[in-house]
């Protein structure tokens, strides 16, 4: 079995026992889970809980890779340009080192990446809309949906939307509200720089 389609069951578990779901056949349940199958199952009962319908938002999830989940109550998402984010880790400008940067420089908070909107969303602390002062950039909080994609999209694949360019650790474990205003103000600085050099 694949750590992808192994994934998806723990996923496909998780959601039936938060929905009280259908009788578990005994036969069929796993009795060894390792500690990567339960911070998966928390992380999915996290993510879930910021769904209107926590069952279809399953079935999104297993059919396209992408549900939808409400801002405010769990976190806020910062979103922040493509351009700006490769600028920034230039030369590694391919997807794979580019989402290494990002990890490192945000220390591993969780950042979704939309390949259609070309952003990447930083999540934050749900208080973060509140006080959020960075111009030309949108925190969005309560009132907000975001696309989330499926857990187990955690590389660039080239046939979806979005992807983990850095995935959830556990629940509730976000990216710093004040790490992620120095990266945009520190890239916006370095683009600006650029704008100024003149052609050779």
């Amino acid at each position: 079995m694949t750590s992808q389609s192994r994934c998806s069951e723990v996923i496909q578990a998780t959601a039936s026992e938060v929905l009280g779901g259908a009788r578990r056949d005994d036969s069929c349940v796993i009795q060894t889970v390792t500690r990567s199958e339960e911070a998966l199952r928390a992380v999915t009962n996290w993510l879930l809980s910021a769904a209107r319908d926590p069952l279809r938002a399953v079935q999104e999830w297993d059919m396209d890779g992408m549900t939808v989940v409400q801002c405010g109550a769990l976190f806020c998402a910062i979103r922040l340009p493509v351009l700006l984010v490769e600028a920034m880790a230039s030369p590694r400008s391919v997807p794979v080192m580019v989402d290494a940067f990002l990890a490192e420089v945000l220390e591993g908070g969780p950042v979704i990446r939309c390949n259609t909107g070309r952003f990447f969303y930083a999540l934050v602390e749900p208080s973060a809309a509140d006080r959020w002062h960075v111009r030309g950039t949108e925190c969005l909080g309560r009132g907000y949906d975001l696309g989330v994609p499926s857990l187990d999209l955690t590389e660039h694949p080239g046939y979806t939307a979005s992807y983990w360019a850095v995935p959830v650790r556990e629940p509730g474990v976000l990216c710093e509200v004040v790490a992620v205003e120095q990266f945009l103000l520190h890239g916006r600085h370095l683009l600006a720089l650029e704008e100024e050099q003149p052609d050779v």
